[in-house]
């Protein structure tokens, strides 16, 4: 559990609005991270010719086939860690 107090309403409501204005100054490709641009419509355009998106895709769907073909496990696992945690009120969340 976390020592730290939750935000009162109005800190709360104060971040919301200031996260629903706030501008990026920058955003990276999907395919490559140090491919970087200034505008959306810029690494909009360039993902649709980057060079690293046939390797992307391909890592993409190997990585859906060894996860479809254990997804039962995986959920099973997932399903009996949360119950462990719940048993013994734990958190993954780091402390102050």
């Amino acid at each position: 559990m976390s020592s730290e107090a939750p935000l009162d309403v109005s800190e709360e409501k104060a971040i919301k609005e200031q996260a629903e204005v706030r501008q990026p100054n920058c955003t990276y490709c999907r395919y490559n991270v140090e491919h970087v641009f200034k505008t959306i419509e810029e690494r909009h355009a360039h993902e649709l010719t980057c060079p690293n998106k046939a390797a992307f895709d391909r890592r993409e769907a190997a990585t859906s086939v060894i996860y479809n073909k254990n997804k039962n496990y995986i959920e099973q696992l997932r399903d009996k860690k949360r119950e462990l945690m719940t048993q013994y009120q734990a958190t993954n969340a780091p402390t102050a």
